[in-house]
């Protein structure tokens, strides 16, 4: 960002980190970021071209998945959504490389997670792509999930087949009910044990 004009505090706190890094060794000032090419996925997988992409002064946490940024990783921002989606939509603060570009393309359990809560706290249903439907089916693929209490009373079988048809169609985009979200989340949360997606279910 070149002006002040837009800038919010997750901008101006960076702006404050290159300041002290200069006052500190000012021969050791990191060059002004240039303009990235940005290596894309492409299809459903492809997320919007960041605001801005740089390399961490400091470490620090995702914005988004909270995975560790250490000290010379790319990070970067999201621009702001213009009218009247700038009003469901809050910018995070520097996200990780894969936050950025491949969580729709790779990803992972904690992605589908972080994906279905911000969805069911804006609407009533998850909207998956199809490699997110075959993390999911497989996730949901496991005994142990299918005799969790939370499944025995909203059964998902009708849901794995509709998970399936979508990745071998490659359908765009498989909503799931707010209802079906839930169950899910909660079979999953009680067969999980010892991960990092457990804590975060």
């Amino acid at each position: 960002m070149n002006t002040l004009q837009g800038a919010d505090e997750h901008d101006l706190r960076e702006a404050l980190r290159v300041l002290a890094a200069w006052l500190r060794t000012p021969s050791e000032t990191p060059p002004a970021a240039k303009r990235s090419r940005f290596d894309r996925p492409e299809g459903t997988g492809q997320l919007p071209v960041p605001r801005c992409l740089t390399t961490a002064l400091a470490p620090r946490a995702c914005g988004l998945c909270n995975d560790p940024i250490k000290t010379g990783d790319e990070m970067g921002r999201f621009r702001r959504l213009k009218p009247p989606l700038d009003r469901a939509f809050i910018p995070m603060s520097w996200l990780c490389r894969h936050c950025l570009f491949d969580r729709r393309e790779q990803p992972r359990r904690r992605d589908l997670i972080i994906r279905a809560f911000h969805h069911l706290l804006a609407g009533s249903a998850v909207g998956l792509n199809p490699k997110e439907c075959a993390v999911l089916h497989t996730w949901l693929d496991n005994p142990a999930i299918r005799q969790k209490p939370a499944w025995q009373r909203d059964p998902l079988d009708a849901t794995m087949v509709r998970l399936a048809t979508s990745v071998a169609e490659d359908k765009p985009t498989t909503w799931i009910a707010y209802s079906t979200a839930l169950t899910a989340l909660h079979s999953m949360a009680a067969a999980e044990t010892g991960r990092t997606d457990t804590r975060l279910l």
